[in-house]
């Protein structure tokens, strides 16, 4: 009866959760990276029509068995997943990012878990053998309504998934800590400890931190977490668990290791991040996206507090720094079994900070810091009686979930940013995008492509004709259409919505400005000959290009088409604003 009772708060807690993480979720176009993993995913391709960073396949022209093993800017699995849940629901947008809101949640109750793991001043299990649910409730709280964390479960990048996997990480890690029995009676710790079973949580540790680096490198300061804390705490038995923790974990990652000896031996030089990090020579890679923005340690050092605020909100970033201040005052009075909590926070803290000044405090980079936010306010909230404080603290955890709903629910966000929304919430402007995809999938349901246009790339033009058969199989009927694009419309929504359909369907997809250029080359009748009747061109209006005025050759079509009296297709954003109009000649 006592467990059920304690387990009502925190149902509420995951209920209240996912209507964050899945409420409208397919709302927010696809502008931000979510674009690059989600055309890749599609086919487990590390293709990106980067001419100024050409993947491996793109350089050999092939895909040799090894280039299956990872990609060349990131870690294999988060594509696996979210390529799997493309099979399951389809291409788009909730295929795109269900699987994140789902390791969002999770989070959610891992940092439940953890929380009451880190129980403060009692041990980590009470008289009754439930552990604190008071500390426990209160950071899972935090967690399910704090902007960084509800926006990063809502968007297909790759941090919501390591931010899951790092949390189970951690508490495995604690679980296998506490192993010892407290009394004759603790007859559960007892087996553990004496039948050889702990081995089995240092095991999911070591499964756990795999797992993660398999998603992103980041995930590697999972080892000097746990290391450090071991030492500080001069646990010294535990060095063989952390080291068979290590060890899976390393197995995990050998596909990793694997991909980037064969890439060494074939380019001189490993994948993006490992080359950047050892500051190898990558003549290939002209565009290093976003490293060249990352400055040196003093800028760094300077933009970190800045961007926090920004990857958080006002209010969630001025209690993070009173709970941080009170934690530091605490530890230089408390006895030190009272203040193993904040020893482990401010431990683990310290080094995911020093690795946002390594890799560089990119404001997506800085919202993996929302469970150590969450897991310090727990502790603290466990600590107050409930009273003033409480009270207070439900006044700010209601105008944090404000803040949070208008940043990654509401598109566009109302108000003022940083003050009403945070700039997180560009990466999901309504600016059209969706509902042009809208119209594609409407316009070409039920036809398949009659004429194709060859690649460079062999391995592109086999996807495009397995992608043709699959479509015949289903009775789709030809069309011999072509589609021109605004050169200034934004690359990655280009990328989602128009070359996955060159990839992975095999429709012609080409740039207004290599078109005029071919026809000036080659002769008004050129893509008649070539069997294209149908033409769809794809103009931006002003405020949704990328800067401000449209290429000549945009324009010259479009007036083009407007002398010849081809009526245009307006496509309307989110409140009824033209973006974008679709010419079909």
């Amino acid at each position: 009866m006592r467990a059920l009772k304690t387990a009502r708060p925190i149902v509420v807690i995951l209920v209240l959760a996912a209507v964050l993480r899945f409420a409208a979720l397919d709302s927010g176009d696809v502008i931000s990276d979510e674009a690059f993993y989600a055309f890749r995913s599609v086919g487990y391709l590390d293709f990106l029509f980067a001419p100024d960073q050409p993947t491996p396949i793109e350089l050999l022209n092939a895909r040799p068995a090894w280039t299956y093993l990872s990609f060349h800017d990131a870690p294999p699995l988060a594509f696996l997943v979210q390529g799997a849940a493309f099979k399951v629901f389809g291409e788009n947008l909730w295929g795109m990012r269900i699987a994140f809101a789902l390791a969002g949640l999770g989070s959610v109750w891992l940092v439940y878990l953890i929380g009451r793991r880190l129980a403060p001043y009692k041990s980590l299990r009470d008289s009754t053998g439930l552990a604190d649910e008071k500390t426990g409730l209160a950071a899972a709280t935090v967690m399910a309504i704090l902007t960084p964390a509800v926006w990063v479960s809502r968007i297909g990048l790759l941090e919501s998934f390591v931010i899951f996997f790092e949390l189970v990480a951690v508490w495995a890690f604690l679980w296998a800590l506490d192993e010892r029995p407290r009394n004759r009676s603790d007859h559960y710790n007892i087996l553990v400890y004496y039948s050889g079973l702990l081995w089995v949580r240092w095991g999911l540790v070591g499964v756990a931190m795999g797992l993660a680096f398999l998603t992103k490198y980041t995930a590697f300061v999972l080892v000097p977490i746990f290391l450090g804390w071991l030492t500080w705490e001069r646990r010294s038995r535990d060095f063989k668990g952390l080291a068979l923790a290590c060890a899976l974990a390393a197995a995990l990652f050998s596909p990793v290791i694997i991909y980037n000896v064969k890439l060494f031996q074939t380019v001189g030089h490993f994948d993006l991040q490992f080359s950047y990090l050892l500051g190898q020579t990558t003549p290939e890679w002209q565009n290093l996206m976003g490293k060249e923005e990352i400055g040196t340690w003093v800028e760094r050092l300077k933009r970190i507090g800045p961007r926090f605020v920004d990857a958080t909100s006002p209010v969630a970033a001025a209690a993070f720094v009173v709970a941080v201040a009170a934690s530091l005052a605490f530890l230089r009075r408390a006895q030190r079994s009272k203040s193993q909590p904040d020893r482990f926070l401010m431990l683990a803290m310290g080094l995911v900070a020093f690795s946002f000044l390594v890799i560089g405090p990119t404001l997506r980079f800085l919202v993996t810091a929302a469970p150590w936010l969450a897991l310090l306010m727990g502790v603290w909230l466990g600590r107050i009686p409930r009273g003033l404080v409480w009270k207070f603290a439900f006044v700010l955890a209601a105008v944090e979930l404000a803040y949070s709903m208008n940043t990654s629910l509401l598109a566009p966000a109302r108000g003022t940013a940083r003050l009403a929304f945070s700039p997180l919430a560009y990466d999901r402007y309504p600016w059209g995008y969706n509902e042009l995809e809208a119209f594609l999938e409407r316009r070409l349901a039920g036809v398949r492509p009659a004429v194709t246009i060859k690649t460079r790339y062999g391995f592109i033009d086999d996807l495009g004709v397995a992608g043709i058969a699959r479509a015949r199989a289903k009775g789709a009927k030809p069309l011999a259409l072509l589609i021109i694009y605004d050169d200034s419309l934004s690359d990655k929504a280009m990328l989602w919505s128009l070359h996955r359909r060159l990839v992975y369907r095999g429709w012609p997809i080409m740039a207004a400005s290599s078109y005029e250029q071919t026809l000036a080359a080659r002769g008004q009748d050129f893509f008649s000959q070539q069997g294209l009747k149908r033409f769809l061109f794809i103009q931006g209006e002003n405020d949704i290009l990328r800067s401000p005025g449209s290429p000549e050759p945009n324009r010259k079509l479009a007036a083009d088409l407007s002398a010849r009296g081809v009526q245009p297709h307006a496509i309307t954003a989110a409140g009824g604003t033209p973006r974008l109009t679709v010419w079909e000649f």
